[in-house]
């Protein structure tokens, strides 16, 4: 089934990013709060490989034009993966909105094993949020690590694990067998519930700590040997695409084109040298796509209200051939909005499946 398309909130700072970052503890639908973390780095989850982004911080803008209620998710089959056209990213808890999109980012350990059965039924592909570069949680188990830790975690120079400060969660070796252990054990949960992929958040870890590349690489070739059926997303990653392209099945592009700054708390778009730097990302991406293809999911974060700015990040995936999704930081609600692209798709992809 053909379904309309979509806007949501979200997010977290790049090198994790769905990126996604982590789920926000607490986080459910409700109206928006107080942004998380303040925070010098403007983008999502995970440190991006671009330079300190130019914010151009957008205004206030009038309230939102009304929009006609979402219709009822019906029971339908699902496209196949190559041809879906929508999606969400969602940490919050169940919404039947949710069954109107193809694709649905979300956190497993918010919704039950009969909710993703029935967004299922309604033909919508599950994706269940995995982090594989970052621990949300301090473990002893070995205890031979900083800190008296497990032996995973990064040093941050004086004897404790390094923790990312945007949200508080802490660096791991993603190589390390242990490690690896916990990951492929979540993996197996997520499926369990009826999930039909993993998506892999705070890949970027690794170019954060370079020595963790090769290991972050074996990592996401193991989870595709073990669950050789299983949907992987993977959260950008972009400096190592060419390590784990032939292995996923999809990528998102967080804060393509808009993002968040946290130390200011405002939603801005990339402009100049860092507009093009996505520029040529999307591009690479493209070129890994005409081996390997996967679809690309844009996830941007914006003010709801603006819906000008909305519209023109839509209509900028739409060019790359990206499925665009735009939403809030916190990522903790559903939007449903009758916005189309205006542009043509995949005009600047390059991709033969959209020529003509």
């Amino acid at each position: 089934m053909v379904k309309a398309f979509v806007l949501l909130i979200v997010a977290l700072f790049i090198l994790s990013a769905c990126g996604s970052h982590p789920p926000i503890e607490g986080a459910s639908e409700m109206p928006e709060v107080s942004p998380v973390p303040n925070s010098q780095i403007p983008i999502t989850h995970s440190p991006s490989p671009s330079p300190t982004p130019e914010a151009s911080v957008m205004p206030n803008s009038e309230p939102p034009i009304p929009s006609s209620p979402p219709p009822t998710p019906e029971i339908s089959e699902r496209p196949a993966w190559e041809d879906v056209i929508s999606f969400v990213c969602h940490y919050g808890t169940f919404s039947e909105t949710i069954g109107l999109f193809d694709v649905a980012i979300l956190e497993p350990d918010r919704m039950t094993a009969p909710q993703v059965a029935w967004l299922g039924e309604r033909g919508t592909w599950t994706i269940g949020y995995v982090t594989v570069g970052e621990d949300h949680n301090l473990r002893r188990m070995d205890g031979g690590g900083p800190g008296g830790w497990a032996s995973f975690y990064i040093d941050d120079g004086n004897g404790e694990p390094r923790q990312n400060a945007n949200w508080q969660s802490y660096y791991v070796d993603a190589g390390h067998p242990m490690w690896q252990q916990i990951v492929i054990d979540r993996v197996h949960t997520v499926l369990r519930m009826g999930f039909d992929g993993v998506f892999l958040d705070t890949i970027d870890t690794a170019e954060l700590i370079p020595e963790t590349r090769e290991g972050m690489a074996d990592l996401i070739r193991k989870l595709r040997l073990t669950f050789p059926d299983a949907k992987i997303i993977a959260n950008r990653g972009f400096f190592m695409m060419e390590d784990f392209a032939p292995y996923i099945s999809g990528i998102m592009f967080e804060s393509f084109t808009g993002g968040y700054n946290f130390a200011r708390q405002e939603y801005y778009t990339w402009r100049g040298n860092d507009l093009e730097w996505t520029r040529q990302r999307a591009n690479d991406i493209n070129r890994i796509r005409q081996t390997h293809y996967f679809p690309v999911f844009a996830l941007d974060y914006a003010d709801p209200n603006d819906l000008e700015t909305i519209q023109a990040l839509y209509d900028r995936a739409w060019e790359f051939d990206f499925l665009p999704a735009v939403s809030v930081i916190q990522l903790n609600r559903v939007f449903w909005r009758d916005i189309q692209p205006q542009t043509r798709r995949g005009i600047h992809s390059g991709l033969p499946r959209w020529q003509g």
